[in-house]
């Protein structure tokens, strides 16, 4: 992670073909643990339910009259059958999680527009491979989570968290549960630098994103050139700039002066901001 990010940026703007910048490999055991778990919670919840009910019914039929027009009876007898749904909504939220691993993140650049950026999983019980395309700037991190540590070999090492959260923004996204996506921190990232990752969909919840070189609790009050959600506008209007020409290969003098352009025009916007 020795390069400076808006260098990395460029770099990434300059591709002609779509880069993958995120790629984790789900292992069959995960998969069939998680669906053997859902599958013993079911059996579980059904079990506990019909337990539940013969036994409500007993306590039923055993008592007398008042009792059984008596509220508080009632629920103390039928009361346990809705536990039933504790479990129930455990092996959907296995499910869920498993359905919203992101296994592949590519960036796509476009020509004269905004870049894209397509995010591929697997269904929860056939494994298929579900594509969804939105621009780049309707996927953004969840302001709870931080991609960028700092801490680990590609800086996405965190103790307190297993993955990152992304969200879409997209007006196709309708239904809440379809916009959040699971990113695993142990997966691979562009470059091995998630620097990347955090500056193109957004940095720390108060607004910063320590993006640059050096340990992030030692260097916090130092990083003045630091990148926020607004700011990633800037970084995507420039990476634009590069996607007009997508024959540009850097190698001429004149085309390395615009790509230095460039990157001092994500530097200065990024300051000013």
């Amino acid at each position: 992670m020795g390069a400076n990010v808006f260098k990395l940026l460029s770099d990434l703007a300059a591709k002609e073909v779509p880069q993958i910048i995120y790629s984790y490999k789900l292992r069959p055991l995960y998969r069939a643990g998680a669906l053997s778990l859902s599958t013993v919670l079911v059996a579980y919840s059904l079990s506990f339910a019909d337990v539940s009910k013969l036994s409500a019914s007993l306590q039923y039929n055993s008592a007398d009259g008042e009792e059984k027009n008596d509220a508080l009876f009632l629920i103390k007898a039928y009361g346990p059958i809705g536990m039933a749904i504790v479990p129930l909504a455990i092996s959907f939220g296995s499910l869920y999680v498993l359905s919203r691993t992101v296994t592949k993140v590519r960036y796509i650049p476009q020509v004269q527009q905004i870049p894209k950026c397509e995010i591929t999983r697997t269904s929860a019980i056939l494994g298929r491979e579900i594509v969804t395309t939105r621009p780049i700037n309707e996927i953004v991190r969840s302001s709870n989570v931080r991609i960028y540590t700092g801490k680990g070999a590609q800086g996405l090492d965190d103790k307190a968290s297993f993955s990152f959260y992304l969200k879409d923004l997209s007006k196709e996204s309708k239904i809440p549960f379809n916009r959040l996506y699971i990113l695993p921190r142990s997966g691979s990232v562009w470059n091995s630098d998630g620097r990347v990752l955090s500056a193109l969909f957004g940095g720390k919840s108060e607004g910063q994103s320590s993006l640059f070189d050096g340990k992030e609790e030692e260097q916090n009050s130092q990083l003045k050139d630091s990148i926020n959600i607004a700011q990633k506008n800037v970084i995507v209007q420039e990476m634009m700039r590069l996607n007009e020409n997508n024959k540009a290969k850097f190698h001429s003098k004149i085309q390395s002066q615009t790509r230095a352009n460039v990157v001092k025009n994500i530097v200065n916007n990024t300051k000013a901001q």
